[in-house]
């Protein structure tokens, strides 16, 4: 059985944000040293983006004797693909979103970069803020979990992307 990790050392600095793909367009490219929600950024047609954006930063490391060194994203809304100086750690769909790190990994100077996908409620209240008639369907009315009508142009935005904190746990 593994020791749980005893020491957490939270990654700061300057996160270069960039939307790579989705819809209903592309938002444009920001920076930050708080993470938040990419609905709250820019102007008000970030609330309605579904896509992927790269979350990336350059981070130092003392290095430590420890020999299991996880990567914990915090809170992330809804999967990650994570990458630690050009190498694959995975992606993370699920609760807890924290990765191993292979310690010969870690570096002096280091680059993380975060591909963050979100779900498709945002896109599905521009669909019907917009009056789309998309839903066409024949046998049946679409509700909701409490059986009213389904209206997502009356819903709140989802919280997107990496919200964190982002930190190194060992």
């Amino acid at each position: 059985m593994t020791a749980q990790p005893t020491h957490k050392v939270e990654i700061n600095g300057t996160w270069k944000v960039d939307f790579l793909e989705g819809q209903p367009f592309l938002p444009k490219s920001y920076q930050t040293t708080r993470l938040d929600s990419w609905t709250s950024v820019g102007d008000s047609t970030n609330q309605y983006f579904t896509g992927t954006a790269k979350y990336s930063v350059d981070f130092d490391w003392k290095s430590v004797k420890e020999s299991v060194i996880y990567l914990n994203l915090g809170n992330v809304r809804e999967s990650a693909k994570v990458t630690l100086n050009g190498q694959s750690l995975g992606t993370l769909w699920c609760l807890p979103f924290q990765v191993a790190i292979p310690t010969k990994l870690l570096k002096e100077k280091n680059h993380l970069e975060i591909e963050v996908k979100n779900l498709s409620a945002n896109r599905m209240r521009y669909i019907d803020k917009q009056s789309h008639n998309w839903k066409k369907f024949k046998d049946i009315n679409i509700v909701d979990i409490q059986y009213k009508a389904l209206e997502p142009s009356t819903w709140e935005p989802e919280p997107s992307g990496l919200l964190g904190p982002v930190q190194i746990l060992y």
